[in-house]
Order: structure tokens, then sequence, then C-alpha cells
């Protein structure tokens, strides 16, 4: 074993290749909190975007979003990092099948992330400690990055729906992959 690859343990804590293997303990909660993140984003700008709401309510729950993923987008870049330095931990063994999806997720988080940056038409208010400047001044392209982010928004949305019936699918086949995640 390299000196810098993590020691795989089982969930029971004991080292060794009879044991399931499990993911390194900062990809996990790096994992987690991305999914917290994430749906919630997800869930509180589609239901601010669909259903009729005080305006108050959408500037509540947009200046939440816009701050919670700003500080998000240096976490998601290490998780990005410690990804790509771990590709060749035996627990990222996976299907092409199963590369391309998260791959593809990977790749909206990105999109989505940056679009929402670049979308913005006024000051990008992080809770009030930090501001920063609308990157584009271009109306017709803040317009652009915002349908780029909808629809970012969408095909992630079903993405990540499809991840997490393939979670349940694995474990109803017996091949429980929570576990590695836990």
């Amino acid at each position: 074993m390299n000196a810098s690859e993590p020691v795989l343990m089982s969930s029971s804590g004991v080292s060794g290749s009879e044991t399931p293997i499990q993911y390194p303990c900062l990809a996990k909660a790096l994992h987690w909190l991305s999914a917290i993140v994430i749906l919630w984003a997800m869930i509180t700008g589609t239901y601010i975007s669909i259903f009729s709401v005080s305006q108050t309510l959408k500037d509540q729950i947009a200046y939440i979003n816009v701050s919670v993923t700003a500080v998000f987008i240096p976490v998601f870049g290490l998780r990005l990092l410690l990804r790509y330095v771990y590709r060749n931990n035996p627990v990222y063994r996976h299907s092409s099948a199963v590369k391309g999806v998260h791959l593809l997720m990977y790749f909206l988080i990105t999109v989505v992330l940056i679009s929402g940056v670049l979308m913005m038409h006024k000051p990008i208010n992080i809770f009030d400690i930090l501001s920063l400047p609308v990157p584009i001044q271009s109306r017709a392209i803040q317009g652009v990055f915002d349908v780029v982010h909808v629809w970012g928004c969408r095909t992630l949305g079903l993405i990540v729906v499809v991840h997490i019936f393939a979670v349940f699918w694995h474990r109803f086949r017996g091949e429980s992959v929570l576990h590695k995640m836990c």
C-alpha cells in the first residue's frame, strides 16, 4: 500500500480485504454536506419558482440560497479535488455507467453553481458578511446564464432522483452501497 492512500475500513473499523470498504471520512462528510446544500437549494428554489408566495418569502429564500451556495462553491471545489486525489482508491472502482452518472452529476453541479453566480443582476450578498460585485453587467448575458441555471437545475434534479433511486435499487437487490458512505 502506498503511504498516500487511505486505509480502507469496514463499518466495524476493522481493516482488511475481507471486509467492506468505505469512502474516506472527508469524502463522506463532503458528500452529505453537498447532499444537504443541493437538496435544500433545489427544493426551496423550485418551491418559490412554482408556487405563489409572498415577495418577502422569495427574498428570504433567495438570500439564504445565494449565501449558502456561495459558501458551498469552495467546499464543492475541495470535493472535486479529493475525488481526483482518491481516483485510484478501490472504493471508487465502479462500472462505466456509475462513473458516467457521477461525472454528469459533478458537471451539472459545477454548471449550476457557476451559472448561479453569473446570472446575478445585483451584488452577491453572503450572509451580510461579504458582498461581491455583479460579475456580468449585460442583462442579455445574465439572461443566458439564467436559462442555463434553470435547465441545469432541472437536469441535476433528475439525475439526483436517479442517484437516490439507485441507492434504493441496490439495497432492494441486497447490494447495500449506502454503508460505504455512512
